[in-house]
């Protein structure tokens, strides 16, 4: 399987046609390269866009054993023939989605495509070559190690299953929770139940669970908004460059980068601006920092 590289082009690709990047919302259609801390994990095509996620299809490159099922699209953004695989489709989070490289599917032959191998016709586009007897023991376990590398790329994903919570200070208020309160049912003192109250703290789960028994809301309701926001926008692809920036200048991962920026803007959440004013205060902060 051909080794993917941020900054350097794969054989037969020319550097200029690699590095471009065109800055726009992911749409189906699109190729588009992906990368996790610092590290270029593969091609793909957008299927379809959905909620902070989209349905790909896994590209293979000149260089790569394919076979089909794997389609053919000759004119690429690439300028070489690249192999789409339908039957490969996965969901990856927005945050993966690194470079776009241009429009790989018009949406009508996507669809088609589609389609197809759904009700088992022949797509309208063509099938990759047979490969050769000589090469079919290749191909055949390309095709496997395919499935075990995009199956480990989605799972990737933040926040994770435990996510940092935190309260909504007017959504206590709507339920008659003030910190005095919040103190006794968290059986905490003072300082520290203003925290939460404000959000400044995260909750643990024990602690959600002890709010909703006192109070009879449940804890969704009680998460704060801007939090949600805050990390929808830390997954936008847009945000990825900023993410990375200060991945490298802390020297920690994507994801404890996302963490950090969130924890920080909780802290900051009082301040005035709205929510991506204040994000982008918390990015300049921490690249300022060391």
């Amino acid at each position: 399987m051909s080794t993917l590289s941020l900054s350097s082009p794969p054989p037969g690709i020319t550097e200029d046609v690699w590095a471009t990047h065109e800055a726009a919302e992911p749409e189906a259609g699109d190729l588009w390269l992906l990368s996790w801390d610092g590290r270029a994990l593969g091609l793909c095509v957008i299927y379809a866009r959905l909620d902070d996620f989209v349905l790909v299809w896994p590209v293979s490159l000149p260089s790569d054993p394919v076979a089909p099922p794997a389609v053919t699209v000759t004119n690429t953004p690439l300028e070489v023939p690249l192999y789409p695989w339908p039957s490969r489709e996965t969901g990856v989070s927005d945050m993966l989605l690194h470079r776009r490289l241009g429009r790989l599917i018009d949406t009508r032959t996507l669809e088609a495509t589609a389609e197809a191998f759904d009700d088992g016709d022949p797509p309208p586009l063509p099938f990759a070559p047979v490969a050769a007897t000589a090469d079919r023991v290749a191909a055949e376990g390309y095709s496997l190690e395919l499935i075990d590398i995009w199956a480990s790329i989605c799972l990737l994903e933040w926040p994770g299953p435990a996510p940092d919570r935190r309260l909504d200070p007017d959504a206590l208020r709507k339920a008659h929770v003030s910190p005095s309160a919040l103190a006794e049912i968290l059986n905490s003192d003072t300082p520290t139940a203003v925290q939460v109250f404000r959000g400044e703290a995260s909750v643990t789960p024990s602690q959600f669970e002890a709010i909703e028994s006192a109070t009879g809301v449940s804890p969704g309701q009680l998460v704060g908004g801007n939090a949600r926001k805050v990390q929808r926008l830390l997954i936008d692809p847009s945000r990825k460059p900023r993410i990375l920036e200060l991945s490298e200048h802390l020297g920690i991962g994507e994801a404890d980068a996302r963490d950090l920026v969130a924890s920080e803007y909780a802290l900051a959440a009082r301040s005035t601006g709205g929510v991506e004013e204040r994000l982008e205060g918390v990015f300049s902060r921490l690249l300022a920092d060391r």
